[in-house]
Order: structure tokens, then sequence, then C-alpha cells
């Protein structure tokens, strides 16, 4: 098969598409095999989102605070200042 020789699909789709060009159904059997990889890619996706969403909110929180910092240091450096 060349598929196999190609040495990029997993074995998996290798072996779903030699079954599925054996019992005729090779249509069906690729849209199964569509599924489960989309099914695969969806949960994978799922969890790096959520593994990468309390970094985002750390860093968008470490500018908000930096940016607020940045515009009320002088006006509580002004109010320091003693005549």
């Amino acid at each position: 098969l060349s598929l196999a020789a190609a040495a990029f699909f997993p074995n998996m789709v290798i072996k779903m598409v030699q079954s599925g060009e054996k019992s005729g159904s090779l249509p069906e059997v690729l849209d199964k095999t569509a599924e489960y990889y989309e099914e695969q890619v969806d949960a994978s996706v799922t969890i790096l989102v959520s593994l990468l969403e309390p970094a985002l909110i750390m860093i968008f929180g470490a500018i908000v605070f930096v940016t607020v910092l940045a515009l009320y240091l002088p006006v509580i450096e002004l109010s320091n200042i003693k005549d």
C-alpha cells in the first residue's frame, strides 16, 4: 500500500483504508476516521486552552497593574512633595 510507504499516516489510518478497500466501503471508513481525528483535535485544543487561560489572565493582570501604577505613581509622588 502506498500510504504505508509514505510513512506519514498513522498505522490506524492505513489499516482503516485497507479494510475499507477490501469491504468496498472506503468513503464510509474515511468518514469515520475523519470523525475520530476531529474529536481528538477538539479534545487537544480544549485541554490546551484550559491550560493557557490562567496564564493569559495573569499576563493581562500584570499589564493592567503596571499601567495603573504608571498612571498613579506620579500623582502620589506629587502629593508627597513638601514645601
